[in-house]
C-alpha cells in the first residue's frame, strides 16, 4: 500500500512539472500615431514686363507702349493628416508664401518725347494668393490619453500692384488716350483652420496680405502736353487676409 501511495505522489509531481509556467498578463495597446505634417513650397514672381524708352528724341506712333499684366502666383493648399484612431496628434499644416504679381511699368526718359495715339498703358496687377492650411484632427479612443489638434498657418501673399507711367524729359507730348496707370490686382492669403483636439484645439494663423495699389502717372519736364484722354492713374485692387479658425477642444 505504501508503495502505491508513493507512486501516485511521484506521478502528480511529474505532471505539475510538465505544466507550462503561466505568463504575466499584459493588456493590449492599440497602435497610435501622429498625423503627417503638410507644407507647401513658396511660389515665385509672376510680374508683367516693363516698357522702357530711353533716348534724346523718342517717338513711338499709334498704339505706342503697353506694359505686361501681372500673372498668377499661387501656392498650393497644405492639408495635414489626422492622428491615429487610437490616439495621436494631428499633423501641422503650413502653406507657402506666394510671389509678386505686379503689372509692368512704362518708362519714357529723354529730351523730346512724343508717343502718339494710344500712347502709354501700364500693366494691371495680377493675382498673388497663398494656399489654404488645414491642420489635422487629433483622435482618442475611450480610456486613452487625449491629444492636441494641430496648428495651421497660411503663408503670406505678396504684392499685386498695378504699375504706372513715368515720363521724364524736357519736352513731353503724349497725344490722344495719353497715359494710363493700371489697376491693382488681388493679394489674398488663404484661410487657416486649426485641427480639433480632445483637450485643446489647434492654433490657426493666417498670413499677411500685401499691397494691391493702383499705378501712378508721373510727368516731369520743362514743357508737358498730354492731349485728349491725358492721364489716368490706376484704381486700388483687393488686399485680403484670410480667416483663421482655431480648432475645437472636445470632451
Amino acid at each position: 500500500m505504501r508503495t502505491y501511495h508513493l507512486a501516485i505522489l511521484g506521478l502528480a509531481a511529474s505532471l505539475v512539472q510538465a505544466l507550462p509556467t503561466p505568463s504575466v498578463y499584459r493588456p493590449f495597446k492599440p497602435p497610435k500615431g501622429k498625423g503627417g505634417d503638410a507644407t507647401t513650397g513658396n511660389s515665385g514672381d509672376a510680374n508683367g514686363g516693363h516698357v522702357v524708352n530711353s533716348g534724346w528724341n523718342i517717338y513711338n506712333g499709334p498704339g505706342a507702349n503697353k506694359a505686361g499684366n501681372g500673372g498668377i502666383s499661387w501656392t498650393g493648399d497644405a492639408i495635414a493628416g489626422d492622428g491615429g484612431f487610437f490616439g495621436g496628434n494631428g499633423g501641422n499644416a503650413k502653406s507657402g508664401n506666394s510671389g509678386d504679381a505686379n503689372g509692368g511699368s512704362v518708362i519714357n526718359q529723354g529730351g523730346n518725347i512724343y508717343n502718339g495715339p494710344g500712347a502709354n498703358k501700364a500693366g494691371n496687377g495680377g493675382v498673388s494668393v497663398s494656399g489654404t492650411a488645414i491642420g489635422g484632427d487629433a483622435h482618442r479612443k475611450r480610456g486613452y490619453k487625449p491629444f492636441k489638434g494641430a496648428d495651421a498657418t497660411s503663408g503670406n501673399a505678396a504684392s499685386a500692384n498695378g504699375k504706372g507711367v513715368y515720363n521724364t524729359g524736357w519736352v513731353i507730348a503724349n497725344g490722344p488716350n495719353a497715359n494710363k496707370g493700371e489697376n491693382g490686382g488681388f493679394s489674398i492669403t488663404g484661410p487657416a483652420v486649426g485641427g480639433d483636439g480632445l483637450f485643446s484645439g489647434g492654433d490657426a494663423t493666417s498670413g499677411n496680405a500685401n499691397n494691391a495699389n493702383g499705378g501712378p502717372v508721373v510727368n516731369k519736364g520743362g514743357y508737358i502736353i498730354n492731349g485728349p484722354g491725358a492721364n489716368k492713374a490706376g484704381n486700388g485692387g483687393v488686399s485680403v487676409s484670410g480667416p483663421a479658425y482655431g480648432g475645437n477642444a472636445g470632451p
